[in-house]
């Protein structure tokens, strides 16, 4: 008697995942990122304002023009601290509200991408001149394209601003600088890079996530020139971040980047225009524009020994 055909049980049935929520997705994540930059500069303009009015109480000079007394406000060191903190920190805040909506149940810093990077500490210095030197070349091509009018020739908000911190002094001037470099190193990184890029990066491939979240960056500085000159370091602080799975390398670098830069600005004259200072400037830009290469070729390297891990 022939044996009965046996029946195979059918294949399961290939659903697709359930789709993103608004939050998740590309566009969502842009959203929140010009929400998130949006209310820092809000939550510092209402900082700004109460601080006016208290510092008018006990400082406003009445044989000066309101302008001057706010362009002595405007200068003075507390108003920049103040600035600083709550900028940086009332947009660290509104990323870890909206990242606790994407991980409502247990969220942690390695939704933020703040974890510890396996790169070696021996090769940090490295990456992080190179880092320096990539932050000099957008500097000096910025220069040349308003030197030949494609852009403009000063940004009048930072150059005011940072005039002010070069005439700061004593332990003002290394508050301000401290502030400064740890606040925007810490909140820009957070913000554009562990919630902007690692949130694009679910959807989006490396380049274009990289490209938006530092056109964000870029952005958020609120002045043309100065927008274009950092676009460069942004998207470079972004490819570390995606080489390295993390945004530990990006903040030590931002921060130290800014201790450098900024506190230039606060040296005396007499010490910036000695001989010595312009040797140790240009042995820097230098010596950070020749680890550019090397840099690139420890990050590429790290990322390929990563991934066959």
């Amino acid at each position: 008697m022939p044996e009965a055909p046996t029946l195979e049980p059918p294949a399961p049935a290939i659903t697709a995942p359930p789709p993103l929520p608004w939050h998740q997705r590309p566009w969502g994540i842009l959203a929140l990122g010009v929400a998130i930059i949006a209310g820092s500069w809000l939550c510092a303009w209402i900082a700004g304002l109460l601080h006016w009015y208290t510092w008018s109480i006990g400082y406003y000079d009445h044989a000066l023009s309101h302008e001057a007394n706010r362009r002595v406000f405007e200068e003075s060191p507390s108003a920049t601290i103040l600035s600083s903190l709550v900028m940086q920190g009332s947009a660290v805040m509104l990323a870890l509200v909206f990242v606790q909506a994407r991980n409502p149940e247990r969220p942690t810093p390695a939704d933020l991408w703040i974890t510890p990077t396996t790169l070696r500490p021996a090769l940090w210095p490295i990456v992080i001149l190179g880092s320096l030197g990539v932050l000099y070349v957008s500097g000096y091509a910025t220069q040349w394209l308003s030197y030949f009018g494609l852009l403009p020739e000063t940004s009048p908000r930072y150059d005011a601003h940072y005039a002010a911190v070069a005439r700061y002094e004593g332990p003002w001037a290394i508050l301000a600088v401290l502030v400064m470099a740890l606040t925007a190193g810490i909140g820009e990184e957070i913000v554009c890079r562990g919630y902007i890029l690692k949130g694009l990066l679910r959807s989006w491939r490396p380049f274009p996530a990289i490209l938006a979240s530092s056109l964000l960056f870029a952005a958020a500085h609120f002045d043309p020139l100065y927008a274009i000159s950092v676009l460069p370091i942004g998207m470079w602080f972004g490819y570390l971040a995606v080489r390295t799975r993390s945004i530990t390398l990006a903040i030590t670098t931002h921060i130290l980047i800014d201790l450098y830069g900024i506190g230039l600005y606060t040296l005396p004259r007499s010490l910036q225009d000695h001989t010595a200072f312009a040797v140790f400037a240009w042995a820097v830009f230098v010596i950070s524009c020749l680890c550019i290469i090397p840099a690139v070729l420890i990050l590429e390297r790290h990322q390929r020994a990563t991934t066959v891990l």
